[in-house]
């Protein structure tokens, strides 16, 4: 899938909003959802023992709805702020190496919201094609659920 093939996909069926993750529970709250797979809905594992069960449920959960051998998109960005315009490579990230991510253009923040964002604030988007695998993404989940890295499957 190339840029423009994604942009056609994304705009037949995401026409409300831009892949930016945390957008999709406001313009789409319908399709929306977040799963804390730990016990008690806690939101962070404190434990190897935690981690195991939080990426094993988000496996199961996952393989669920997606089935086995599915083709994915993983979609992720990052934020620029201000005066440094560097966006930096997807790839430097080491748990998403393994992925060869098509970069988007950049999505003006302000156009959003231009009461929280400045004019020069930007979202570099991408994604990469992939098969859905059981335990394939553990190293993908963990870094979403940390938090340090914004990304999603469609």
């Amino acid at each position: 899938m190339n840029k423009k093939d994604f942009e056609t996909l994304w705009t037949l069926n995401y026409p409300d909003t831009v892949p930016i993750a945390h957008l999709f529970k406001h313009d789409y709250s319908d399709r929306w959802f977040r799963i804390h797979s730990l016990p008690d809905s806690k939101r962070y594992a404190d434990n190897e023992e935690e981690w195991g069960t939080l990426v094993s449920r988000q496996n199961e959960i996952i393989t669920d709805m997606l089935g086995l051998d599915t083709p994915i998109l993983i979609v992720t960005g990052e934020y620029n702020w201000g005066d440094n315009k560097t966006i930096h490579t997807t790839g430097d990230e080491r748990v998403l190496i393994p992925f060869s991510f098509v970069q988007l253009d950049n999505i003006e923040l302000n156009k959003i919201d231009s009461e929280q964002y400045d004019e020069q604030d930007i979202y570099r988007s991408a994604f990469t094609e992939t098969i859905w695998k059981t335990n394939y993404h553990n190293n993908l989940l963990r870094e979403i659920a940390i938090g340090n890295i914004n990304a999603f499957f469609v």
